[in-house]
Parts: structure tokens; C-alpha cells; sequence
């Protein structure tokens, strides 16, 4: 089983010039930042969590903390914006997300306690806006849940499957499905050693390693096909498409 040592050696193989040198003493933030990028393309069932809580009975807004470890809304189904709520039969109902605290304001309105106009939840915000790091479900829940023998409670129980964020590779954990998966560990390795190179402006080098799903390895490799195609076209054009296009809204 390798280990977070073992990684650092792999990485140090593949930067043979003599000028990597000077990248070896951060190889170890290298895979850090690696294991982000390759984190952000949600692929690995490790990533798969859930969080959950209840809503509150005194008839207005519920809110709940942000997971820290979250990365985005993992949908169970197709045609699934991700969260919903269960009865006390066991029985789920989808909810909608919400992109802001405002849309849900006004989709659904604000209640002063006790609530005037409450009922079953229908919306969840991530709180993207002013509430930030807090969940808010809308309306305002009532306390007439469906009781049954999966749950007695008369308030809902929320839920909202998601993907997280792994433990970090670092001298106190040493081991994450990036050391003990064959594929999870080759991509890290490559991720690794492309952004070393890429620091070091080695950019053919580098588009050779990065991850075929990571934008920036998809921007080097554009710049290389545009030489190709045109053989008299600098490179700094290239560089300035690729910066363009992740500048337009992409992830990086």
C-alpha cells in the first residue's frame, strides 16, 4: 500500500532536469494542491457524504451549518437537484436548490415567529450570498411532519447528499484513496509533477502530465494543437487564448 512518502519519491523521479531541483522541497504542496484539482472533478466514491438535520419547531426559517468538507451538491437521480426531506414512513420529497438566501425571500417570503403562512420544506439555499456558510430551508416549516415508524418526530427531516473534500496528504495522515487506489495514485502523481513543471515554465512538459479533465491541462493542450496548426503563431498567443478561456467563467 503506498503512502504519502512513497508519492514525493514518484514525483522526484519524473522531474529529472537538474533545474527541478529548487521544486523538490515543495513536492509535498505540489500533491496538496494536486489532490484539490483532481478533488473538484468529484469522481471518487470516497467523496460521497450526506449531511442531515431537522427543522425547527418554533415556525420559522430553519438554517443549518455549511459541511465544512463541502464541494458541491451530489444529486442521487437524474433530474435531482440533490436535497430532500422524509417523512415517518421513510418516504422522501425532493426539494429545490436554491442559489441564493434572495430567490428563496422571494419564491417564498419571510415569517416573523411564529410563522403566518408555514408548511412542508420546498427549497434549500447553500447561502451564496449574505448567509454564507449556512443552509436556510423555505418556507418557514410547520410541525405537521407524517409520524410513522421510521420517525415519530413531527418536524422534517432534511437531507443533502453531497461531495466532500478528502484528508489532505501530510506527515499526520499519510494515507487517502490517492495512496490506496492504483488510478486515484498515477493521476495524483501526474497532477503533481505538472504543476511543478508548469511552475518551472515547462509547459509541453507539463500539458504531458496534467489530468485530461483538469482545465488547465486542457488549455496547455489547445496551445500545443494551435502550434501544430499554425506554425508560425508565438506561443504567448496561445497562452493568452488559454488564460481567455479560464477567465470566462471556468473553474480555474
Amino acid at each position: 500500500m503506498a503512502q504519502r512518502s512513497a508519492l514525493e519519491e514518484a514525483v522526484k523521479r519524473k522531474l529529472i532536469d537538474e533545474d527541478a531541483q529548487k521544486q523538490i522541497a515543495a513536492i509535498p504542496d505540489f500533491l496538496q494542491r494536486a489532490q484539490r484539482d483532481l478533488e473538484d472533478l468529484c469522481l471518487f466514491r470516497e467523496q460521497h457524504a450526506e449531511t442531515v438535520f431537522s427543522t425547527i419547531t418554533n415556525l420559522t426559517l430553519t438554517t443549518a451549518q455549511t459541511p465544512s468538507d463541502f464541494i458541491r451538491v451530489r444529486p442521487l437521480a437524474p433530474n435531482e437537484e440533490g436535497p430532500f426531506w422524509v417523512d415517518g414512513m421513510g418516504s422522501p420529497t425532493a426539494m429545490r436548490l436554491l442559489e441564493s438566501r434572495a430567490e428563496g425571500l422571494r419564491d417564498y417570503g419571510y415569517d416573523t415567529v411564529p410563522a403566518t403562512n408555514p408548511g412542508a420544506p420546498k427549497a434549500l439555499t447553500l447561502g451564496t450570498d449574505d448567509s454564507l456558510g449556512f443552509m436556510e430551508v423555505f418556507p418557514a416549516a410547520d410541525a405537521n411532519a407524517p409520524t410513522g415508524t421510521y420517525r415519530a418526530l413531527t418536524t422534517y427531516e432534511l437531507h443533502l447528499p453531497y461531495w466532500k473534500r478528502l484528508a489532505e496528504l501530510s506527515a499526520s495522515t499519510s494515507e487517502n484513496v490517492f495512496t490506496t487506489d492504483l488510478l486515484a495514485r498515477q493521476d495524483l502523481e501526474e497532477q503533481a509533477t505538472a504543476l511543478a513543471l508548469f511552475e518551472m515554465r515547462y509547459t509541453d512538459a507539463a500539458a504531458a502530465y496534467f489530468s485530461y479533465s483538469t482545465s488547465i491541462g486542457e488549455d496547455l493542450r489547445f496551445d500545443q494543437k494551435m502550434k501544430r496548426v499554425d506554425k508560425h503563431a508565438s506561443i504567448h498567443m496561445g497562452k493568452g487564448y488559454a488564460w481567455s478561456r479560464r477567465t470566462r467563467g471556468r473553474r480555474r
